[in-house]
């Protein structure tokens, strides 16, 4: 595979087919999904991954979902990452491994060309309802993340297009509203096929040696200038604090404190400071606090 350098038109028009099947795979999850929180409210994100497992493009959607998806995906790789093949599809929702909080449930599935791994398509939805002791499953009161709904670490959902029905059918067991959550996950299925089916069709028009360096060149193009607007803001330390008014409950005030520290063309975001864990369903996993210091300094 040729490593040489793409001119900038190549790379532009490549770049934009990219985004391209990234917006519609956000398409048909809007046409396709059953319930209003993610056809009304888009509260889902799409995105494309290079054969690393690193997002190159990220489709229209709930901006705050696309920090954490490296986490997942990881978690993911970690698992089955050596026994990919076509017609896979990987769910998890775990918030410790990248779901956020339950009802975010990852859908993840390979795109091959001629036996080789071209990348991923990957779903991310809040489904309606997951389980718990609470309808809509985000209980407030809860005291542990096994009162918030069925937990689902990386599995596999279909091996060579074939599905597992009885993880299906645990997973129907564990929701009020059966038909809104298959309905969705159906989307998110239809929405990562159609990723798949729009990335071998980028590489059949302008070759897998194309593609594959226009995903590496963004990535390291997004790191320049991420970089470069970083190196432009004072070095030093710079700190913020607010409170939530409770726990959720009856609970005192909790502070959320942050320290941001720049040196040169790097940033460090800090918590310490902030109110330690509590007994209520407020307290944020790493890959959920991680992904919203990522979309503040995106929307810099």
């Amino acid at each position: 595979m040729s490593t040489a350098p793409l001119d900038p038109i190549t790379t532009s028009v490549v770049e934009h087919a990219l985004a391209s099947v990234a917006d519609e795979m956000a398409t048909v999850m809007i046409a396709t999904a059953y319930s209003p929180l993610v056809r009304d409210l888009l509260d889902f994100t799409v995105a494309l991954c290079n054969p690393n497992g690193e997002m190159v493009v990220q489709g229209l959607g709930m901006a705050i979902h696309l920090g954490a998806l490296p986490t997942a995906i990881d978690a993911i790789l970690r698992k089955f990452g050596h026994d990919m093949r076509p017609g896979d599809a990987i769910i998890m929702n775990d918030p410790y491994e990248g779901g956020m909080h339950l009802p975010n449930v990852i859908i993840l599935t390979p795109a091959f060309a001629h036996g080789r791994l071209l990348g991923y398509a990957l779903a991310m939805a809040h489904h309606t309802d997951v389980g718990g002791h609470v309808p809509g499953s985000v209980p407030v009161n809860s005291r542990d993340v096994f009162g918030e709904g069925i937990r689902i670490p990386p599995m596999r959902l279909q091996r060579d297009g074939v599905r597992d029905e009885t993880l299906l059918t645990l997973i129907e067991r564990n929701t009020r509203l059966p038909r809104d959550f298959f309905g969705d996950l159906e989307a998110q299925l239809s929405a990562c096929r159609i990723g798949e089916k729009r990335l071998l069709a980028a590489v059949e028009r302008y070759g897998e040696a194309i593609v594959l360096a226009t995903m590496n060149g963004l990535l390291d193009r997004s790191e320049r200038m991420a970089r470069a607007q970083i190196s432009q803001w004072p070095d030093g330390e710079y700190g913020f604090e607010e409170f939530l008014d409770s726990d959720g409950m009856d609970g005192p005030p909790q502070r959320l404190k942050v320290t941001l520290r720049i040196d040169g063309d790097e940033i460090t975001c800090d918590g310490t400071g902030t109110a330690p864990q509590v007994a209520t369903a407020i307290n944020s996993p790493l890959a959920y606090s991680q992904s919203a210091f990522y979309l503040c300094l995106r929307s810099v």
